[in-house]
């Protein structure tokens, strides 16, 4: 399925597991993760395992571009890592916290990705039909076309 010749995404790399694993089975590896204190980890892993060919690309993903507002929840002092989302008035948990200013982009407007043809695409935080699912293959409009067949989509189901 993976080959070493294909270029892969890692659409909300967190802490930058499944980025490791894609870029020492792929040509390329995009890890999209917004969240300072989660990039300084990918950046380590990175730097540590020689992953020349990993990418870390810090804005976030949507249906348009635009600047965004990101929380780390906090609760009873505590980090949320998990819970971290953008700044929405229909949210109405987990708002207090850390706030983060970031770019958001449509991913057919991610000037790294230009003239790629993306093979394998790895989204941990959602599922198929929800809203994040739908901004971002709204963004993915050019790009999707250029996907070898939608069975190397994959989506895991996060609960």
């Amino acid at each position: 399925m993976l080959q070493k010749n294909h270029i892969a995404l890692d659409i909300g790399a967190n802490l930058g597991l499944m980025s490791y694993h894609l870029a020492k089975n792929t040509k390329e590896t995009f890890a999209f993760e917004p969240m300072p204190n989660n990039y300084k980890v990918v950046e380590k892993v990175k730097a540590k395992y020689n992953l020349d060919n990993l990418h870390l690309l810090t804005n976030a993903l949507g249906n348009e571009n635009k600047s965004i507002q990101l929380v780390l929840p906090e609760v009873d002092g505590v980090k949320k890592q998990g819970l971290s989302h953008v700044v929405d008035a229909k949210m109405t948990e987990f708002n207090d916290g850390s706030i983060f200013e970031t770019e958001c982009l449509k991913l057919d407007d991610q000037p790294e990705l230009k003239n790629k043809k993306i093979e394998f695409v790895f989204n941990f935080w959602s599922t198929v039909d929800s809203p994040l699912s739908t901004a971002l293959l709204i963004g993915f409009q050019t790009l999707f076309p250029l996907v070898s067949g939608e069975k190397r989509i994959i989506r895991l189901i996060f609960f």
